[in-house]
C-alpha cells in the first residue's frame, strides 16, 4: 500500500511538474510572439519615420531652391531696372 501511495504521489508530482513546464513553454512562446510583433511594429514605424523625414528634407530643399531662384530673379530685375523698388 505504501509503495502504491508513493507511486501515486510521484505520478501527481510528475503531472504537476509537466503542467508547470507546459505552462512555462506556452508563456515563453506567447512572449516570443509578442516581442516579434512589437519589433515588426517598431521597424515599420522607423521606416515610416525615415520616409517622412526624407519627404520633409526634399520639401525643404525645394523651398530653399525656390527662394534662391526668387532672390536671383529680384537681383536681376534690380540690375536691369535701376528704378526698381
Amino acid at each position: 500500500m505504501l509503495k502504491m501511495r508513493k507511486k501515486s504521489t510521484d505520478y501527481v508530482r510528475f503531472i504537476l511538474f509537466r503542467a508547470y513546464a507546459d505552462q512555462t513553454l506556452t508563456m515563453n512562446r506567447m512572449r516570443g510572439m509578442l516581442e516579434d510583433e512589437m519589433e515588426a511594429k517598431r521597424q515599420a514605424k522607423l521606416k515610416e519615420m525615415q520616409l517622412e523625414n526624407k519627404r520633409l528634407a526634399l520639401e525643404k530643399k525645394q523651398r530653399e531652391q525656390k527662394w534662391r531662384e526668387d532672390q536671383e530673379r529680384m537681383n536681376q530685375k534690380e540690375i536691369a531696372d535701376p528704378n526698381y523698388t
